[in-house]
């Protein structure tokens, strides 16, 4: 009966213990699990190349547009700023956004980016808005040979 109890107890103890452990990240598409600061906003996608192959383990950044209508600019700045890396299916997640407009950079190496373009030939910029989710979904990025 005795080692029945210690046996139960050290059960008990490892489930204790395994309990306290720090939480398994977040997956990639997994929004709700992501911790993010009030006020701001959450950005997901899967970027792919020309042939619809995942771009994977690729640093990814947003640049914020300045101005309004017509008169508008970014600067491609691939030393800082918000962004991330893309998973090995070319998906990411970026939190914490502060509220605006930017254009999606794929850093090609450092001091050299790529904008995620639309079919017209302009960059597409997205509006992140605060406490929500912009879901990019699949973009297609053309990358010079």
């Amino acid at each position: 009966m005795r080692r029945f109890l210690e046996k139960t107890m050290l059960v008990c103890m490892m489930v204790v213990l395994l309990g306290c452990a720090a939480p398994a990240q977040p997956a990639m598409g997994d929004a709700t699990q992501v911790p993010a600061v009030a006020g701001m906003g959450l950005m997901r996608g899967q970027l792919l190349d020309q042939n619809n192959q995942p771009l994977a383990n690729r640093t990814v950044r947003l640049a914020a547009v300045y101005g309004e209508g017509d008169q508008q600019a970014y600067i491609a700045d691939d030393s800082g700023g918000v962004g991330g890396v893309t998973d090995a299916g070319g998906a990411f997640m970026i939190a914490n956004i502060p509220p605006g407009n930017y254009v999606v950079l794929l850093v090609l190496r450092e001091g050299i980016s790529i904008a995620l373009m639309q079919k017209n030939g302009t960059e597409r910029i997205i509006e992140i808005r605060p406490d929500a989710l912009f879901d990019l979904g699949s973009a297609a990025i053309s990358i010079p040979q």
